[in-house]
């Protein structure tokens, strides 16, 4: 029998996390559809947006295109972005903001993630790293953003 080295480790846990995310979208599809469909169009979407994170952050218009993805499927896709941000932001409100980079890129991600365009944002913070406000200067586009 093989041992497993670390390429294959990480093999095993992409294919898990690949699982995971399956699963939780075909929850996310609500019920209108009957397990086999939901599992095609979860498939699908995944294949299409690349990984969950990206079909939830989806633009309705790209969402709205896909065959059996239905208005009410898209709403509640919607709402569930907008309860992801609002877990993320309020799990680090309270708690020193750059006490970890990875801490500042997920702040970044949860505010940012979802945007079509570039945005210059600027992060207030107190003499503890706690966040004070954000505020966005500026909004450009791929290549460009003015200051």
């Amino acid at each position: 029998m093989k041992a497993l080295n670390n390429r294959n480790m990480r093999s095993i846990r992409y294919v898990k996390h690949q699982d995971d995310s399956l699963e939780l979208l075909k929850m996310l599809l609500l019920c209108e559809l009957n397990e086999g469909a939901r599992d095609r169009l979860a498939r699908y979407l995944l294949d299409r947006f690349g990984d969950l994170y990206s079909v939830i952050h989806a633009d309705e218009k790209e969402l709205a295109g896909v065959a059996g993805l239905k208005p009410s499927t898209i709403d509640h896709l919607k709402q569930t972005r907008r309860l992801l941000k609002q877990i993320g932001l309020s799990s680090i409100s309270d708690r020193p903001l750059i006490d970890s980079l990875d801490r500042v890129k997920q702040f970044c991600r949860l505010l940012l993630g979802s945007k079509r365009r570039e945005e210059f944002h600027v992060l207030f913070l107190d003499e503890g790293y706690h966040l004070l406000g954000h505020e966005c200067l500026q909004i450009g586009t791929l290549n460009h953003v003015m200051v």
